[in-house]
């Protein structure tokens, strides 16, 4: 009995080590993507907070000035903060796209070694039937 090579393994390996690759790299990203948008309500935390303060009483123009300029600096780093977002965000979709092409490589790989497996698994059990039909015909 010959024992069952598929052809295609190192393929197949090579996907399987792709998609674990993939699988990394998009919990990394969602990762980032959660921690960013922790840092955005934080900052929106603060602005409100700064605001309150603002307005609870503020002695000169230059107090006010600062407030504001303060303000201004939170609310810039919120939109660079969200526009980070967006990226990361856009780069996860093309990520998770990504995974599910390799991923239908992978099971494509898989379902024809299932074949190819069945295929060997059928040759054997002809050449063990005809084996036995030969040493059948030997005992006649």
């Amino acid at each position: 009995m010959k024992a069952f090579y598929f052809s295609l393994q190192k393929l197949l390996d090579l996907k399987i080590s792709q998609i674990e690759i993939l699988k990394i790299e998009i919990l990394r990203t969602s990762n980032t993507i959660n921690d960013l948008k922790k840092e955005i309500l934080s900052l929106d935390n603060e602005i409100k907070f700064s605001q309150d303060s603002m307005e609870k009483g503020m002695n000169t123009i230059n107090d006010l000035k600062q407030w504001v300029n303060y303000i201004q600096s939170l609310y810039v780093k919120r939109k660079n903060l969200t526009l980070e977002v967006a990226k990361k965000e856009d780069k996860l979709a093309e990520l998770k796209k990504e995974y599910v092409k390799i991923y239908m490589e992978k099971k494509s790989f898989e379902n024809l070694k299932k074949i190819k497996k069945s295929e060997h698994d059928l040759e054997e059990l002809k050449e063990m039937q005809n084996s036995i039909d030969e040493f059948a015909q030997r005992k006649k």
